[in-house]
């Protein structure tokens, strides 16, 4: 990448003289695995296993949580090569940095150049958690449960026809098991509405169509700073809906659900800060790794 960005390539034109390309990477994604090598941190398990902040976890029953705390320090890239510095001469991981990565080289800024994984954390993760709340036994005496519907939930589902080119057809609500990131994906933003429309309590549903559209609107292939404020509104709306505060067996996963929204509203603002400063549209949240090429 550093010869990439040095010297380029050569791009012979058909139409005119040849042009040289130099390109640098500009930000990217993984999940949390891929992003623990790369980024040369511990894991979200260790103690400050979160790649974009400096809040200590703790083990509550086996599990690493972090409570909730307000103004978190967040990492910098001077961070970053610090305890890198100090995990390497001493052998010991610093802050749960272990070294210094090579994306700390080639990024303008590793830690904001690094974003959430959105097929893992907002589908899967996010469209997962809202399946199990909504149909899993094990809520149904929550006022949020819609358990009574699951059977009309998968009639309607059996009954959508795909296009032809698309090899992935609606699944049973009532076992997960083999759903992918992608069936996640599809019922949140194209299946879930439609479906539990006139099944589902007008409380909730109202509440879940304003997720579902910021997800939408953050989901497109190129998006602009009206659209990011847009979303943030939305997701705003829900979080200022009391009415549809989860509760009962003191379950409560709005927090849960908001800290990964805002995360996702973070990724799609430092898009937009970097598309301002580039002569292409970077598309696609999603993608693993984002090139942006300049021509000189």
């Amino acid at each position: 990448m550093e010869e990439f960005k040095r010297d380029g390539y050569l791009l012979q034109r058909p139409d005119g003289p040849p042009v040289r390309v130099r390109g640098i990477v500009l930000c990217g994604t993984g999940d949390m695995p891929a992003k623990s090598l790369f980024l040369r941190i511990k894991q979200f398990n260790g103690s400050y296993g979160c790649p974009r902040c400096l809040h200590k976890g703790e083990s509550y029953e086996g599990t690493n949580v972090h409570r909730y705390s307000p103004g978190v320090p967040l990492r910098t890239n001077a961070d970053v090569e610090f305890h890198g510095t100090v995990a390497l001469a001493s052998g010991i991981p610093c802050y749960d940095v272990k070294g210094i990565s090579y994306l700390y080289r080639m990024l303008p800024n590793m830690i904001r150049s690094t974003g959430i994984d959105a097929m893992h954390g907002a589908f899967s993760g996010l469209g997962k958690a809202l399946l199990e709340w909504w149909f899993h036994a094990d809520y149904s005496g929550n006022d949020f449960s819609s358990i009574h519907i699951i059977e009309s939930v998968n009639a309607r589902l059996t009954q959508i026809k795909v296009p032809s080119f698309l090899n992935k057809f609606p699944r049973s609500v009532s076992e997960l098991s083999p759903w992918k990131s992608l069936d996640y994906k599809v019922w949140l933003l194209y299946d879930s509405v439609p479906v539990l429309s006139g099944l589902m309590s007008d409380l909730y549903l109202n509440h879940h169509m304003l997720l579902v559209s910021a997800l939408y609107i953050l989901s497109q292939q190129s998006i602009s700073s009206a659209q990011i404020d847009q979303a943030s509104a939305l997701i705003g709306n829900m979080k200022h809906d009391k009415s549809a505060v989860k509760r009962n067996k003191g379950l409560s996963p709005k927090p849960i659900l908001f800290r990964k929204l805002k995360k996702l509203l973070a990724l799609s603002c430092l898009y937009a800060e970097i598309q301002d400063l580039t002569p292409f549209t970077i598309n696609d949240i999603t993608r693993q790794v984002n090139l942006t090429l300049f021509a000189c």
